[in-house]
């Protein structure tokens, strides 16, 4: 079996972390670095030219991990002359670590910006170069070709070589023992993805080109990024976005979580970085002018350490305790729980800025309250539609449930198989004062699609919810093809004016049927009548979700979809079809018997939709039975209880000229040469092209 590093790693719960040495150590070009989808370098094997030699294995530190050294090393607080204080980005320690190797003839190899702004490793006795590596540089190092570098500068000096403990490590594996190779390692809170970073860089070049990012200007509060340009000016980016994902962990490398370097025994001969937390322990001397802590962990260590500490304004020794307690020794990296939608995001066209800004706050776009967990197939395919259609016009939707004692997250839609991200569900609030806070986070709210005012079945504390009574009237927030159910609003004085007040409250109103926008207009609003959304969805979607499911269905079959309407007398219609029937039951049918015939649970919506694209027949009473059908093509017939009900089907067949598919009993179905007819369904689809670009355009123009 080819020695693929990547396996190795993943059977040893490790990752990649990019060092490159396998593919510096490979001598049949056996071995490739890969961005992957989080823009993270990783290394993987070509199988026809790996020899199996093993040297792969033998160099990377995931998986030789760290050498012996001193769990207990000494540990100081210090601050370099005031003059090469005032260059560094701390207490100066590597700086006087560089001149000391100078001193000796060698080299110092450490990271610098390259001319692209890449982050990558330079070896040099040139003093100006090394001025470079000075300063923290929050971003992916690069060790590409510096392994043989180095060997060859040892063949003629000693080198100084500073890098991440991880990268130290690697370099040691692969020189081996070498007395003229010294060390520094840097304390490290985590390496960050280089596609995040050089996506980033884009667009603050965007106006004009960068010359230069200092991530630790003395000059200004940490988390400030100064950006230079190439112009001669320069950015202040107070709070800047990139600097905020790196210190929240959104960034950071899975790599990182586990890390096997950053507790003690340290890899390198000293270890350099921040003295965090300085001031709580050093009284005598000014702190936020930066304090280095320098770990002394091998005799080259404290070759080095005697020799500069001469030259040290401040030098004290602190408890190693100390210093664990405010600087990452911990294995452990807490992971940001927005990661995920962060990097989803961005593989969806939006910004850096954007990203982070709505990672690290929790905020959204759009807020959708409303029936999204029905319970019912069409209903949530709905919100999904609703959901998706915003996504693909480039915002971020949050899904928005009726208030409840219940702590924590709604649960998922129990008819769906495919899932919401946990972050695009708001969590349960007790009271409309609680439920408020969304607006902090959320720029639109939008009353969803379907019955969601219908008081006939939903409690008046939940219609009050849905018509958005805990966002303030200053906020845009408006419905979505929202119905009654009926022309009247079945409830008290009080309540039926509270809710009135509560629709003209909304910005704009959109409804579904006509005897809602009726309704509407008695009491002083002009709603709009427009499609459901599962019209406006983009089609590949329902495709997908089709795909997904497992069901098979036979052909030559009639689908009857009856959510309230009784089968009694159903059998003439399958009579003149000719074809047998598949009894589907809605999800709150009893699914023994349906009219005393057997019932068929399809379980999920995604079989529900297959169901319909794959029947010769759809016969139901169902509004999104006839939405799909319609949409798939495929012949059908609506029943309904009497002339007076299901005012959504009549508004949608009425509009699209085809409301002789419309019957009030079975034994008019069968008697209909309508049962027999083709529908002309290009003609259908014009107007509803016509239809679904004037309620989309409703939608996005009434959204800010």
């Amino acid at each position: 079996m080819a020695a693929n590093v990547e396996i190795q790693l993943a059977e040893s719960k490790r990752t990649c972390i990019g060092c490159f040495a396998c593919n510096s150590v490979c001598k049949f070009d056996a071995i490739r670095m890969e961005m992957d989808p989080d823009g993270f370098n990783k290394a993987s094997v070509i199988g026809t030219a790996c020899k199996d030699c093993g040297a792969c294995l033998k160099v990377c530190p995931q998986l030789t991990g760290p050498s012996e050294g001193n769990a207990s090393p000494p540990s100081y607080a210090f601050k370099a002359d005031p003059e090469t204080l005032a260059k560094s980005s701390s207490g100066g320690a590597f700086t006087l670590l560089a001149e000391w190797v100078l001193s000796k003839g060698g080299y110092v190899c450490g990271a610098v910006f390259d001319e692209e702004l890449n982050v990558v490793y330079a070896i040099t006795k040139d003093r100006d170069v090394i001025a470079r590596m000075r300063g923290s540089k929050y971003v992916y190092s690069e060790m590409r070709g510096i392994y043989d570098e180095v060997k060859k500068a040892l063949g003629e000096s000693c080198v100084l070589f500073v890098g991440l403990p991880c990268q130290v490590q690697a370099l040691k594996n692969y020189i081996g023992d070498d007395e003229r190779l010294y060390t520094a390692d840097i304390l490290c809170g985590g390496q960050p993805s280089k596609g995040v970073y050089r996506r980033y860089l884009e667009e603050i070049s965007a106006e004009k080109p960068v010359s230069n990012l200092i991530f630790r200007s003395k000059e200004q509060s940490y988390g400030t990024l100064v950006i230079e340009y190439a112009d001669g000016t320069r950015k202040v980016s107070l709070g800047d976005k990139y600097y905020a994902a790196f210190n929240r962990h959104l960034i950071k490398s899975n790599a990182c979580n586990g890390c096997l370097f950053s507790d003690t025994p340290k890899p390198g001969d000293v270890t350099i970085g921040d003295l965090w937390g300085a001031e709580r322990y050093i009284r005598d001397i000014d702190a936020e002018e930066g304090v280095s802590v320098v770990l002394v962990n091998s005799g080259k260590g404290e070759e080095m350490f005697s020799d500069i500490k001469g030259k040290a304004s401040y030098i004290r020794e602190v408890p190693l305790g100390f210093v664990k307690r405010f600087n990452r020794f911990a294995p452990d990296l807490p992971v940001h729980n927005a990661r995920r939608r962060f990097f989803s995001m961005l593989d969806r066209g939006f910004t850096v800025k954007k990203a982070v800004d709505y990672s690290l706050v929790g905020k959204f776009d759009v807020g959708i309250a409303g029936l999204w967990r029905v319970n019912d197939y069409g209903g949530e395919a709905s919100y999904y539609a609703l959901y998706m259609f915003l996504r693909d016009n480039g915002m971020e939707p949050l899904l928005i449930e009726a208030r409840s004692d219940i702590q924590g997250l709604p649960e998922e839609p129990s008819l769906f198989r495919t899932r919401y991200a946990a972050l695009s569900r708001a969590r349960w609030y007790k009271n409309p004062i609680d439920q408020g806070e969304l607006g902090a986070r959320v720029y639109n709210f939008v009353a969803g699609p379907g019955p969601i005012w219908d008081r006939r079945i939903i409690g008046q504390d939940v219609v009050g919810c849905y018509t958005l009574d805990f966002v303030s009237s200053w906020r845009n927030k408006i419905s979505v093809a929202s119905v009654m159910g009926t022309d009247t609003y079945g409830a008290s004085e009080d309540e039926r004016l509270r809710f009135e007040e509560l629709v003209r409250d909304l910005s704009k109103v959109s409804v579904n049927d006509e005897s809602t926008r009726l309704a509407c207009e008695r009491f002083g609003v002009d709603a709009k009548l427009v499609l459901d959304p599962v019209f406006i969805c983009d089609p590949s979607h329902y495709d997908d979700l089709i795909e997904r499911s497992r069901a098979e269905f036979p052909s030559g079959f009639v689908m009857t979809y009856m959510m309230h309407r009784s089968l009694e007398g159903y059998e003439a219609v399958l009579d003149a079809c000719g074809i047998g029937s598949l009894n589907v039951g809605s999800s709150m049918s009893d699914y023994n018997v349906k009219g005393g015939l057997p019932n068929t649970n399809v379980c999920y919506v995604e079989n529900w939709l297959k169901c319909i694209k794959s029947a010769s027949l759809v016969l139901t009473d169902s509004y999104y039975a006839v939405a799909f059908a319609i949409m798939f093509r495929r012949p059908f017939i609506a029943v309904s209880a009497d002339s007076a009900s299901n005012g959504r089907v009549k508004t949608l067949l009425t509009t699209l000229g085809l409301e002789d598919r419309m019957f009030y009993d079975y034994g008019s179905v069968a008697d209909s040469s309508v049962l027999h007819d083709d529908i002309d369904y290009d003609e259908v689809h014009r107007k509803l092209d016509e239809l679904r670009k004037d309620t989309s355009s409703w939608i996005l123009d009434s959204l800010v």
